[in-house]
């Protein structure tokens, strides 16, 4: 994948699938600086590791899945399965 914001824009809309309004706290929150997948998965596994930390219950399986080398569609893959359901749950993100 390659373009503005592929793997970016797909957070997005994964998370706003779910909830609105936390879709709208993360395009406010996250710095994009990359037009690259590879280098915005790096950028997004900082961002969400660091979102995981504040939660008072364990995320270990969810930051252990945030893969820096990783194919695009199989990050994605394993945001949906494992980061996202702790969003919701969350109420991330809170920056």
């Amino acid at each position: 994948m390659h373009g503005s914001s592929n793997v970016v824009a797909s957070v997005a809309d994964a998370i706003a699938t779910h909830s609105p309004a936390a879709a709208m706290r993360f395009t406010r929150s996250f710095k994009e600086t990359s037009p690259d997948s590879k280098s915005q998965i790096c950028e997004l596994n900082r961002y969400w590791r660091l979102e995981l930390n504040s939660v008072p219950t364990s995320t270990i399986s969810a930051r252990t899945c945030l893969i820096d080398d990783i194919a695009p569609q199989d990050w994605l893959r394993h945001f949906r399965q494992l980061v996202l359901p702790i969003i919701i749950n969350s109420d991330l993100p809170r920056g």
